[in-house]
Order: structure tokens, then C-alpha cells, then sequence
């Protein structure tokens, strides 16, 4: 091989030599930059775990502090519905602690691939729970009004009205009836002591 020729090819092996090189520093560059965005993306996804892990915990304390105002209120079924939601939670921030995000994000397609109607079904429990906590704090309400309003309580009859919602205002109380008694109040005069009067 002439000089030439030689030193033709050890251009080309120290070119190639350098094109390896850059290739090699590049894919390096290239792994600790993927490197770092997957350190950065795992404490994302921790501190947003710990995020997620709190707001379940202060649902769980949340429903068992209704759980036990309904029990107050007689309400020991819903009580128990509340109750057990409240144990589940609690379970599923014991297990958020033990898994990672990849992990939780992966079940969580699979079972609404497996039960879509889950979610909506639960969303739908918890807001009839919440429903039916809030209209029995606001007391034993009856239907329309009672005592001094003027208006009837639930099952009452005062002054010939039944007790309906929406009832109009009442007077006195008699007794209700058709003969012997007013049906709007004061005594009215049976049949039988009506003077006749002779047509």
C-alpha cells in the first residue's frame, strides 16, 4: 500500500474513530438527561402520592364523623354504609404508601376497563350519603309549619284542615265534623235544631 493510501485510511479510521466517539458521548448525554427526567417525574409522582394519600385520609375522617352523626339521627344503616366507605379509604391509603404511581395509574385503567360503571356507582353512593346527612341535620322538620305560623304540622287536624304540605292558615281547633260542629271553627247548629219555617 503506498503512503498515500496509508495515510488515506488512517484519516478515515481517526474520522470514524471521532464520529464513534460523539455518537458515544451523545447516547450519553442523551441517558442522563433521560435519567434525570425520570428522577424528576418519580418525585413528582411521590409528592403527588403523599397529596393523594392525604386527601383520602381527611375523606375517610370526614365520612366517619358523618357516620356517626347519622347514628345520632337513628340513621344506623346509612351509618354503617358510611362507616365501611370510610374503612375502605382508610385500606386504600395504606396501600398508596406501599405502591408507586406507575403501579397505582396501571390497576386503576385496568379496573375501570374491568367495571367502568365502579366509579359512577360509587360517586353515586357517596352523594346520596352526603344527601341524606345534610337534609336530616337540618332537624325533624314536618311538612308546611306548626305552632304559632298558623300553618299545620305533619298528621294533624286542626280546625277541619289535614295536615298536607302547603296547607292554608287555620283557626281555632274544633272538633272536625259535619253535624253538631263547625267544619272552619265555631259550633254550628245540627239539622235537627234548625227551626223550620213553613214555604
Amino acid at each position: 500500500m503506498s503512503p498515500q493510501n496509508v495515510e488515506k485510511s488512517e484519516r478515515t479510521q481517526e474520522a470514524q474513530a471521532t464520529v464513534q466517539q460523539s455518537a458515544e458521548h451523545m447516547k450519553e448525554e442523551a441517558r442522563s438527561a433521560a435519567e434525570a427526567q425520570k428522577e424528576r417525574a418519580l418525585r413528582m409522582a411521590s409528592e403527588q402520592k403523599d397529596r393523594a394519600i392525604g386527601k383520602v385520609n381527611a375523606l375517610a375522617d370526614a365520612l366517619r364523623a358523618s357516620g356517626e352523626q347519622l347514628r345520632q339521627k337513628q340513621e344506623g344503616q346509612m351509618a354503617e354504609y358510611i362507616d365501611r366507605a370510610s374503612e375502605r379509604l382508610n385500606s386504600y391509603a395504606d396501600m398508596l404508601r406501599d405502591r408507586d404511581m406507575q403501579d397505582m395509574l396501571r390497576e386503576a385503567r385496568q379496573m375501570a376497563r374491568r367495571n367502568p360503571s365502579l366509579f359512577l356507582g360509587g360517586a353515586f353512593a357517596l352523594g346520596f350519603a352526603l344527601t341524606r346527612f345534610l337534609k336530616s341535620s337540618q332537624g325533624e322538620a314536618g311538612y308546611g309549619y306548626a305552632g304559632e305560623s298558623g300553618y299545620l304540622a305533619r298528621g294533624e287536624v286542626q280546625g277541619g284542615y289535614a295536615g298536607t304540605p302547603g296547607g292554608p292558615p287555620v283557626g281555632p281547633a274544633p272538633s272536625a265534623g259535619y253535624a253538631g260542629s263547625g267544619l272552619y271553627g265555631g259550633s254550628a247548629p245540627a239539622e235537627s235544631d234548625v227551626t223550620r219555617r213553613p214555604v
